[in-house]
């Protein structure tokens, strides 16, 4: 009775596996039966006796997978003894024997007739192969029979450097588990090697008698594949134990990557170092797609996301955080912090490393900024509340052709994290890649390895007072290379420039946009097109807190920054201040196009339109009124705006700048009251005292103002207060005028009121600084522009708390510029009651936007 199998192996030159030919699941494996051939005798495999590997070879060529039909004649323990035919042959064992590849047993002994007919053939195919000299019968005189084996345990030297250049051709004689196979290595005609191998760059789980998970189903997979296969090995190493590790090539590709991507192993970092990094990156890429594809689970969230693992997208680099963060925008706008797989930058947590962090920094941000690249997300950093670290994309970002994490790490600006078991899954696909360049840094002494920290940088701040800038002013009178480090909002920046001098620039001609464009498309603007680029600036005035007034450059461009912003109706321009500017006529050319074209701020614009009358509850004044100045302890001055108010100040102040006009005398003649001209105090000999009302120069336009006197230092320096303006100034005795009676308070009472905000404070302005970019925003929300202050008495440090709203929008029940304050992050909420609850709601969501004050977190009520 025959059966039909599929030969799965030729362990022998006499033997077959064979397993049923209508197998079809992938595991567990298929039942085998072992066929020995009947009646004859094959050159021995396990002695090589010379013929075994030529029979053998061709065994394995001739049937190896093929579909057979077989029958069996007997049976001893597992083996069974029978015959096989195929399309080509009635007998497999008359077929060998014909070609002088085995002899016939002398002792065969048939049990039936159809045994004693196979014996019969044998014996005539044998005689006619003894004539023709074939195979076994070959004369070994005459250069044609089979040649002696030599069989070696282990790899030579020789074969090492061999395969190293050309792989060696091999058959698979058995696998041991998914990684560990025993080949033969064809070195030539006459010499074999027969060795176990590692299959190079991966570990499977171990077999056994108490076998890992998936490690029978991993050495089946291998099985199906290579057994008795030829393969091309090439030899790159061994273990602690001596077992060779060998690259293992199959015409399909590389086995390695085969089971990483079908996920019966895992990348073997010892290996990195013999197969190089090119090699590990492909593996560790088929790893990582292997488990995306078998853990949907923890894909299935992101899978769609714009920085989901496995997804490749072009970016610009828009900001650089260190030398392995940095913000990415993406085409759509949206902006997202990414960090490199695998690499760490220089943390200034760690004293050794802290000294690095700008170098390292600098040397990222002159490399990216600004640049088109391409990011391939290779993790997702998993979020860890105890550390304080949110889930964050794991990049590779390729720049002009070449890795970023590549290029840091080989000027040793960053190391190589060696991964654990919890964060194996975050690494580089180029990781490989990045050690060897990190051994070449610490080679080299570069950056970290040094062993030289760099100097701290001495910094200078050029805006920290008002005398300081000052003194810097004509310094950058002329355009000066500068980096942009912040943008605190559409017109204030924040520079470095050479020497370690920083500063804060105030764009000359403008002022604020307010949020009538929508939330915060100026800064929005000025921060895509100027954070951390390299841009060029000029100074003409400072104003008085130390800030610079000036115009901004792009590289390449000739009209200021400014001409941007006010092309795009971002912001508007200042009267006044667009006077004092040089390129006064380019700026207004660009906001009176951007009017014309109804661009941002000028969509919806109409002309101003009376102030509705707001109606007064209980004690609250409500009050049309212009701010004229803000202290540095947030103390708002601020002049009445009704109509009445404004033509009686104009009146005073025509005939005050027309009594100054005239040139001073010397002294006395009478009362001062009746003084005729003006008298400087210094010539006529008098020094006022503390709450003294004088006439006091104002040096930043050499004109007069009225002033009260609040101290005098013993260098002779007074401290004045203008007390129709509020602002204070600190002047010398030349600059101090009498004040006579017609121009007194009581002709006239101080036009400076003075206010607080209600229900909200100012940030401190130590450890760190919030305070001054506070006193902007403050400015840029109520200066310059038509406000109500609902006002309530109070008689303390001030006249008045006060609730301000931008008179445009009046309208809106819901606004006031103390809830924009907050809302920017730069006003904290104080005292209780309904709007301080409201406010309260405002400050949440800036402190969770880290917005202003709140960058780091909570602000230090004690700072």
């Amino acid at each position: 009775m025959s059966f039909i199998a599929k030969v799965k192996h030729v362990p022998s030159t006499d033997t077959l596996v064979l397993v049923p030919g209508n197998y079809t699941k992938p595991f567990p494996p298929a039942p085998e039966r072992t066929l020995t051939l009947s009646f004859i005798r094959t050159p021995s495999w396990q002695t090589h006796e010379a013929g075994a590997y030529e029979v053998r070879e061709y065994l394995r060529a001739l049937l190896l997978g093929k579909e057979v039909k077989f029958r069996v004649f007997g049976k001893a323990a597992t083996r069974e003894f029978g015959d096989v035919a195929t399309p080509l042959f009635a007998s497999l064992a008359e077929h060998l024997v014909a070609k002088g590849y085995a002899k016939v047993k002398e002792d065969a002994r048939p049990q039936s007739d159809t045994e004693e007919e196979l014996l019969t053939s044998l014996e005539a195919a044998e005689n006619k192969a003894k004539l023709e000299l074939l195979g076994v019968w070959a004369l070994p005189k005459k250069g044609t029979g089979f040649a002696n084996l030599t069989v070696l345990t282990a790899p030579t030297d020789e074969a090492v450097a061999k395969s190293r250049k050309l792989p060696l051709t091999a058959t698979v004689e058995k696998v041991i588990s998914g990684d560990r196979i025993i080949v033969r290595i064809i070195v030539n005609r006459t010499t074999h090697i027969l060795t176990p191998v590692l299959i190079a760059g991966i570990r499977c789980p171990r077999t056994g008698e108490t076998p890992e998970p998936n490690a029978n189903e991993a050495a089946h997979f291998v099985a199906t594949r290579l057994l008795g296969r030829q393969v091309q090995v090439g030899l790159v190493g061994a273990n602690q134990t001596g077992t060779p590790v060998a690259i293992v090539l199959h015409p399909a590709g590389n086995v390695a990557e085969k089971l990483l991507a079908a996920g019966y192993a895992e990348v073997a970092d010892w290996q990195s170092s013999m197969i190089g990094s090119e090699a590990m990156g492909l593996l560790r890429r088929a790893e990582a797609q292997a488990k995306r594809v078998t853990a949907p689970k923890a894909t299935t969230k992101t899978s769609g996301a714009p920085l989901a693992p496995g997804k490749t997208v072009t970016a610009t680099v828009a900001r650089v955080v260190s030398s392995d963060t940095l913000l990415i925008r993406l085409d759509d706008d949206s902006e997202h912090t990414v960090q490199l797989a695998s690499i760490k930058a220089p943390r200034a947590s760690n004293p050794a490393t802290a000294p690095y962090v700008p170098t390292a920094r600098e040397y990222v941000r002159k490399l990216a900024i600004g640049k088109t690249v391409d990011v391939c997300v290779e993790a997702t950093r998993t979020p860890n509340e105890a550390l304080g670290l949110d889930a964050r994309p794991l990049v590779s970002v390729t720049l002009a052709g070449a890795d970023l994490s590549a290029t840091v790490v080989r000027a040793g600006f960053a190391t190589v994290i060696r991964h654990n078991k919890q964060t194996v899954d975050e690494r580089a696909a180029a990781w490989d890649l990045l050690l060897e360049l990190e051994t070449e840094a610490t080679a080299a002494k570069a950056g970290l390895h040094s062993g030289k920290p760099p100097a701290a940088e001495r910094i200078v701040d050029a805006s920290e007072s008002v005398a300081r800038a000052k003194t810097f002013v004509n310094s950058f009178a002329t355009r000066s290379p500068a980096v942009v480090e912040h943008v605190l909002s559409a017109t204030r920046l924040r520079l470095a420039v050479r020497g370690g001098v920083k500063l804060t620039l105030l764009l000359g001609g403008l002022q604020s946009a307010g949020a009538s464009t929508g939330p915060n498309a100026g800064l929005a603007f000025a921060t895509k097109k100027l954070l951390q680029r390299e841009v060029q600036f000029e100074a003409y005035g400072t104003d008085k807190v130390g800030g610079f007034i000036g115009n901004l450059y792009l590289t390449g461009q000739k009209a200021p920054f400014q001409v941007n912003l006010l092309s795009q109706g971002l912001v508007r321009t200042h009267e006044f201040s667009l006077s004092q500017n040089p390129a006064a006529s380019e700026m207004a050319a660009a906001e009176d196009a951007a009017h014309a074209a109804r661009k941002g701020l000028w969509a919806d614009f109409e002309e101003p339109k009376e102030v509705p009358k707001v109606e007064t509850v209980a004690a609250t004044q409500f009050l049309d009124i212009k701010v004229t100045d803000i202290s540095l302890s947030g103390t708002i001055s601020f002049q009445l705006d009704d109509a009445a108010s404004v033509t009686k100040f104009k009146g005073f102040t025509q005939e005050f700048n027309s009594y100054n006009s005239q040139p001073a005398v010397s002294s006395l003649i009478q009362s001062a009251d009746l003084l005729t001209s003006p008298v400087n105090l210094a010539s006529a000999g008098t020094t006022p005292k503390k709450g003294d009302v004088v006439s006091a120069k104002f040096a930043e336009n050499g004109k007069y103002y009225r002033a009260r006197v609040l101290a005098v230092d013993p260098s002779g320096k007074f401290l004045v207060q203008h007390i129709d303006f509020g602002n204070t100034d600190t002047v010398k005795l030349d600059a101090l005028r009498y004040l006579p009676r017609k121009f007194g308070v009581a002709a006239l009472a101080s036009q400076a009121r003075s206010a607080r905000l209600a229900h909200v404070k100012l940030p401190p302005n130590k450890p760190t600084d919030y305070l001054t970019d506070a006193l902007y925003a403050l400015e840029d929300l109520c200066m310059d522009k038509k406000v109500v202050a609902a006002a309530v008495p109070i008689r303390q440090e001030v006249e008045f708390e006060v609730v301000l709203y931008d008179a445009s929008k009046i309208g809106d029940a819901s606004h006031s510029i103390n809830k924009d304050l907050v809302a920017e992050g730069f006003g904290i909420v104080k005292g209780d009651g309904k709007e301080a609850k409201e406010l309260r709601v405002v400050q949440d969501q800036a402190r969770g936007e880290r917005l202003g004050c709140w960058e780091f977190g909570d602000v230090d009520e004690e700072e």
